[in-house]
Order: C-alpha cells, then sequence, then structure tokens
C-alpha cells in the first residue's frame, strides 16, 4: 500500500466521523433552537434556522466529499515528487480493519460518558426537583437514545470491523 492510499482510508475515515457529528449536530441544533425561541422571543428565528441549515449542509457536503473522492483529496495534500512513494507493510484490508477498529473505540471514548451523564440526569433529578417530568423534559430522553445510539455504532465499528469491511467490497466490487 503506499503512502497516497493509506492517506485515502484516512480521509474516508474522516468524512464517516463527519457523518456521525453531522447526525449529532442536527439533534444539538434542535435542541437550542427551541431553547432560543423560548429564552429570546424578540429574536428572529430564521436567522438561528438559516445558520443551522447552512452549517449541517456543509457539514454533510464535506462528509460526502471525504467519502466519494479520497484519492483526490488526498494526491492535493501530499506534495509533489518524482520520487515514487514507498509501498508501506500490510494489506489495505487490515488497514482498513484497524482504521475502522480505532474510529469505533473514538466514538466509544465520547458516547459512554455520554449514556452515564444521560443516564444519571434521567435518575438523579427527579429525586429532588419535584417538577421534574418526562413530559416536560423529552431532551433528556432523546439525549439518552443518541447515547445508545452512538454505542452501538462504536461497538459495531470496533467489534465488527471485518463485517463492515466485506460489506463494503461487497457493494463496491460485488465480492462474496
Amino acid at each position: 500500500m503506499r503512502t497516497i492510499e493509506l492517506l485515502a482510508i484516512g480521509i474516508r475515515l474522516l468524512g464517516m466521523y463527519f457523518l456521525v457529528k453531522c447526525v449529532q449536530f442536527i439533534g444539538t441544533a434542535y435542541a437550542s433552537y427551541h431553547q432560543m425561541a423560548i429564552s429570546l422571543p424578540e429574536f428572529n428565528p430564521l436567522i438561528i434556522l438559516g445558520a443551522y441549515a447552512i452549517t449541517a449542509v456543509l457539514m454533510f457536503a464535506f462528509a460526502i466529499i471525504f467519502i466519494k473522492f479520497p484519492a483526490i483529496i488526498s494526491k492535493s495534500l501530499l506534495p509533489r515528487t518524482s520520487v515514487e512513494s514507498p509501498v508501506l507493510p500490510g494489506s489495505p484490508k487490515e488497514l482498513l480493519l484497524a482504521g475502522f477498529a480505532v474510529l469505533g473505540v473514538y466514538i466509544l471514548s465520547w458516547a459512554i460518558p455520554d449514556l452515564i451523564h444521560n443516564s444519571a440526569l434521567l435518575i438523579v433529578i427527579p429525586r429532588y426537583e419535584q417538577s421534574y417530568s418526562m413530559g416536560n423534559r423529552p431532551y433528556d430522553l432523546i439525549n439518552l437514545g443518541v447515547s445508545v445510539v452512538e454505542i452501538v455504532i462504536g461497538l459495531y465499528l470496533t467489534l465488527q470491523a471485518q463485517g463492515l469491511v466485506r460489506l463494503i467490497n461487497k457493494v463496491r466490487y460485488g465480492e462474496a
């Protein structure tokens, strides 16, 4: 595997990370928009909605570009030399497996603390705050659900990286 191929794998993984962060951003933007609308009723909501929409579209566009065209991006990032890049040890499949596993561990590194925090909110707050109810605070339930989905994605990437590589090869090349 050459340097450009390795860089292309990293760029594709970064694109997948952008997709995860884009979904996370949309949930956060939805919640913060409602908080902003309640706390500042005189503020024009179209400005906030426009900023959130532009940000989400840009994040999604970069994610798709990084996933779809990693080789073009890696060519522009590497220095132009007349010397051929050395072949790196290891097969592309092994490097892809390692990349997915690292991405899964990274996702788990923020999702597990979020799950603990959101679970603690749902367990502890009702004991001390009598006015707290699920009808008044669905945001906490949504956060808990997002944390669970993030953990499932992280576990799948970490533990089933080989299955994901097989699925990608099957879709891309028709391999079994």
